[in-house]
């Protein structure tokens, strides 16, 4: 699985990943911890995942909603997403900062297809 740290709702379109690939074309390989095997209820129980988010630091005028969650929030008004090569509440505070109207961010860790399916 491809493994993307998410940052949704603070800044405009950034993404390391291209838009489009041949049928069945590896992908690019994520960041952060791999579930061997790679299944989703693998992905699921990785400890490392719980670890990422209770270890984060929350960056000063911020404060933390939620951790641990199975999920993110969703909503109509985000103003774009990064993807990241690490977990850190930190590297998002200058990227929410810096953007107007930006009031927080929300992050997540990914798991999708590292090849694409036909």
């Amino acid at each position: 699985m491809l493994l993307l740290f998410w940052v949704s709702a603070l800044t405009g379109l950034a993404s390391a990943v291209p838009t489009s690939y041949d049928t069945c074309k590896p992908l690019p390989t994520g960041h952060g911890p791999k579930a061997k095997p790679d299944t989703v209820e693998e992905f699921y129980a990785l400890s490392a995942l719980k670890t990422l988010s209770s270890s984060t630091h929350t960056p000063e005028g911020y404060s933390r909603v939620f951790q641990g969650e199975k999920g993110s929030v969703s909503a109509s008004n985000y103003l774009g997403s990064y993807i990241l090569t690490s977990y850190s509440a930190e590297t998002c505070a200058p990227l929410c900062n810096t953007k107007k109207g930006c009031e927080g961010f929300n992050m997540s860790v990914s798991a999708s297809f590292i090849n694409l399916p036909t």
